[in-house]
């Protein structure tokens, strides 16, 4: 196994707690903590204290933290349940449901097509996907809602940069519920990526393509780019080409029974912001390979696997001499340059696959400028610093999504290694640079 890879897993043996510091290297591995026997470095006092508070007082069944920097595990940590009122405990090689997270990997997989020259950015989505050629918008006004011509055509970097008009479906407003519904009944899922494109293209968009950002299943439309590009089925196209090389083996749409022991369950979150149960629901889906995988939120993977991926993209695109992208690639899409012309989301700028930290956007001390990250709805957060060789981690699997324990946790890693948050008269403004 990798070094990074068997760094943290080795770690992660241990069960409940497992702590790291920076005095290993990735290249020496780390030794094996049993229960109760991890130490937390002096620096991440604080960020320790969060973790087991956020257990303790019911907001979290279990939340898990891994720090590398420049190249070295420096802080990995696993505190509470995996399944709450079971007992088992939550480990540092628990498998998780990522979501959202998956994009940045079906990102990355689109890029190496495009350094490959079988897409290009402008090219139309309906070059590869005819059935989008006619997509129609919807449009809104006081006479009420109605269905006109597109005018321009969707692309390849519309969908990387979810400016296609592609929604997703929980937040809309009338009639596309209804809409969504008629194409996609609970009874009848599709059976094929190829079937789930070909049902979505029937649904209006939500606005012209191009024109503003609306977070959607554009990343999803792209994993069928993807196959058509390819010639390969998309989950096949990940493992091939990303997650066996980088060794991510406990990434994938589903969970084999051998592993079923180490998938961590999902819960739930009262109005009061505790935990109040398990969605027992949330299993079955990953019990079997998928007929129309995810590429926008299906994969599950694990601290130590993601971390890879992470170290990948932060060296430039290449790990332990095997190149994925060119650096000058990962560069294109983390850069402010690489963004939506049109109104952007209110939190930061978003790339080609990755939102990435801008400077106006510093005094919430959870990320610097430059940095880029994202995040899955069961409150999964990734980020990634190439200023400061940083990648951090934060898992729980709790609904619904929400940024507060990101914020507060990244905030408290951020000071632990020296850039500092501190209140002056205007707000908040990160000083000091470690």
């Amino acid at each position: 196994m990798r070094a990074l890879a068997r760094a943290v897993r080795t770690a992660g043996w241990g069960g409940v707690l497992c702590c790291v510091s920076a005095c290993f290297s990735l290249h020496q591995g780390v030794p094996n903590w049993d229960a109760g026997e991890g130490w937390v470095p002096a620096k991440y006092a604080e960020v320790d204290a969060l973790l087991e508070a956020a257990v303790a007082e019911g907001r979290a069944a279990g939340v898990s933290v891994l720090v590398v920097k420049e190249g070295s595990v420096d802080f990995v940590r696993a505190y509470g349940e995996a399944e709450l009122g079971s007992g088992r405990a939550l480990r540092t090689d628990s498998i998780v449901r990522i979501h959202s997270m998956t994009k940045a990997v079906t990102s990355v997989a689109a890029m190496m097509l495009w350094e490959e020259g079988r897409l290009r950015l402008d090219d139309p989505v309906e070059r590869y996907l005819p059935e989008w050629a006619a997509a129609e918008v919807g449009q809104y006004s006081l006479l009420g809602h109605r269905v006109v011509r597109l005018e321009r055509t969707m692309t390849i970097r519309d969908l990387l940069r979810h400016t296609s008009g592609i929604p997703y479906h929980g937040w809309l407003p009338a009639p596309y519920p209804e809409l969504l519904a008629a194409e996609f009944p609970v009874d009848d899922k599709p059976e094929s990526l190829a079937e789930f494109s070909e049902r979505l293209a029937r649904v209006p968009l939500l606005h012209q393509p191009g024109v503003m950002w609306t977070y959607g299943a554009g990343t999803d439309v792209l994993g069928r780019v993807i196959e058509v590009a390819s010639g390969v089925a998309f989950e096949e196209f990940l493992e091939e080409r990303i997650l066996a090389p980088l060794g991510m083996v406990d990434t994938g749409f589903y969970v084999p029974e051998e592993k079923w022991g180490r998938f961590v369950a999902e819960h739930s979150v009262g109005e009061d912001g505790l935990v109040d149960g398990v969605r027992e629901g949330s299993w079955d889906r990953y019990r079997v390979a998928p007929l129309s995988p995810s590429g926008g939120g299906g994969l599950v993977s694990t601290l130590e696997d993601y971390a890879v991926f992470l170290q990948m993209l932060l060296e430039g695109g290449e790990w332990e001499g095997v190149r994925y992208l060119r650096e000058s690639t990962v560069a294109r899409m983390t850069s402010p340059a690489s963004a939506a012309g049109a109104p952007h989301p209110p939190f930061n700028l978003f790339g080609l696959g990755f939102e990435i930290i801008a400077e106006e956007n510093e005094s919430s001390g959870w990320g610097r400028a430059g940095a880029y990250s994202w995040s899955g709805m069961a409150r999964t957060h990734f980020l990634v610093d190439p200023a400061r060789k940083l990648v951090l981690l934060l898992f729980q699997q709790t609904v619904p999504f929400d940024v507060g324990s990101r914020n507060e946790i990244f905030g408290a890693l951020h000071r632990a290694n020296g850039w500092a948050v501190e209140a002056d008269s205007v707000g908040e403004a990160l000083v000091g640079d470690a």
